[in-house]
């Protein structure tokens, strides 16, 4: 099974598995998540975060292949052009301690939030006004479904499946990996136009709701099963 084109590839390529034992199936997430109300007084005011501020986010674990650091170095760029940017990081991981370094040295303790592991994903993707994706390496990712879900538009990095989810230009942008500065300029670019962030994230949450829903992927298996049971 392989949950994007990139990894079907990878399994024919690398692994020279015979084409016809490949399936490919798309990760699928209950869209219904992330329909509800949320009340984004309450956390707003929980995270110090003011109605104006602008909200980029990403959910990932701290890893190297999440390359958190590209995106904090970013976000540094971004700052002096938008003051009332906030960065929320969602997740935990081993590089915490470096990242808080990190975020130090850049004198952004009070802009870059990270938040460590939450169980309220949706509310904080509804809070959000752009999401981000940093990673070298990505297989289907399903915090960019989520995201897209919330409809929210995504700058996300050109690797492995990120290509096959976001729309170049329709429901996001791709950035080449591990340049702080592309990202910076996509990041301003789309802070710039709040027309296009609503659009795109409408766009977004449509392709998810047509292609990438819990739904659509619980159909193709039982197909896949139905096929191999004949």
């Amino acid at each position: 099974m392989a949950v994007s084109k990139d990894i079907q590839n990878l399994l024919k390529e690398d692994l020279k598995l015979l084409p016809q034992k490949i399936k490919l199936i798309y990760n699928g997430i209950d869209t219904s998540k992330f329909e509800k109300k949320f009340d984004q007084e309450k956390l707003r005011k929980e995270l110090n975060l003011l109605k104006e501020d602008l909200i980029l986010g990403n959910v990932g674990n701290l890893r190297e292949v999440k390359d958190h650091y590209t995106l904090i170095l970013s976000f540094s760029k971004v700052s002096p052009f938008f003051p009332q940017a906030k960065l929320l990081i969602i997740g935990e991981g081993e590089l915490k301690t470096n990242l808080l370094k990190l975020r130090a040295e850049l004198e952004l303790e009070d802009k870059v939030l990270l938040l460590g592991h939450r169980d309220d994903i949706p509310s904080l993707l509804n809070l959000m006004d752009v999401f981000i994706l940093s990673s070298r390496l990505e297989g289907c990712s399903i915090s960019i479904l989520e995201a897209m879900a919330s409809g929210k538009p995504v700058i996300a990095t050109r690797v492995g499946g990120n290509p096959e989810l976001v729309l170049e230009g329709k429901t996001g942008f791709l950035v080449p990996s591990a340049e702080p500065e592309k990202l910076a300029e996509t990041i301003i670019q789309l802070l710039k136009d709040e027309k296009l962030r609503k659009k795109m994230g409408e766009e977004g949450r449509k392709r998810v709701m047509e292609k990438f829903s819990k739904e659509s992927m619980v159909k193709n298996y039982e197909e896949l099963y139905s096929q191999i049971l004949r």
